[in-house]
């Protein structure tokens, strides 16, 4: 009976031995993977079954694929067509899960415009340092009729307008902007 109980916990001991080998192989293989990708570039799995052949972690496609699923691996493309595997780094962005969709306000597009605001016939735009000179030549570029002229300084473009800002106006303006971005 003591016999048939030690049996039983070796058969145990041993196939315990055998999971965290195969854990250790796989996480293992798993870095191997991680290397050569990160390496060079491999455009096929069969490529890459070869060179993890090579490096003595044989497996099979399938499980490369589970792999590739664990590790998150991507395609991506060369200018010339090519495609090559790559595994995301941690904190790269451009993998990033969203979970919730933000909401988006709308915004004028030019490069370094900040705001603008109205007084009476006066427009101001706040630009960030140095932008202001190109957003009032966008704005003179549009030709809009409302508008006599502006004037730039190094963060700031002052407008003037021929009466009280028309709502059309506000709505030029920003088709002109997002035009000239």
């Amino acid at each position: 009976m003591q016999e048939k109980m030690q049996e039983k916990m070796q058969e145990k001991m041993q196939e315990k031995m055998e999971e965290k080998k195969e854990e250790k192989s796989r996480a293992a293989r798993l870095q191997m993977i991680r290397g050569i990708l990160d390496s060079m570039r491999v455009e096929s799995q069969s490529e890459l079954l070869m060179m993890l052949e090579q490096q003595g972690f044989p497996c099979t496609q399938a499980t490369l694929s589970r792999d590739f699923r664990q590790l998150h691996v991507a395609k991506r493309r060369l200018p010339s067509g090519k495609k090559y595997y790559i595994v995301p780094k941690p904190k790269d962005d451009r993998y990033r899960v969203v979970v919730a969709e933000v909401e988006k306000k709308p915004q004028l597009t030019i490069p370094g415009f900040k705001s603008i605001a109205f007084s009476g016939n006066m427009a101001v735009i706040k630009t960030l340092p140095g932008y202001a000179s190109s957003v009032a030549y966008h704005i003179d570029e549009c030709e809009l009729p409302d508008i006599l002229g502006t004037i730039a300084g190094d963060d700031t473009v002052f407008c003037v307008i021929t009466d009280v800002v028309p709502v059309e106006l506000i709505h030029k303006l920003e088709i002109c902007l997002n035009e000239r971005s």
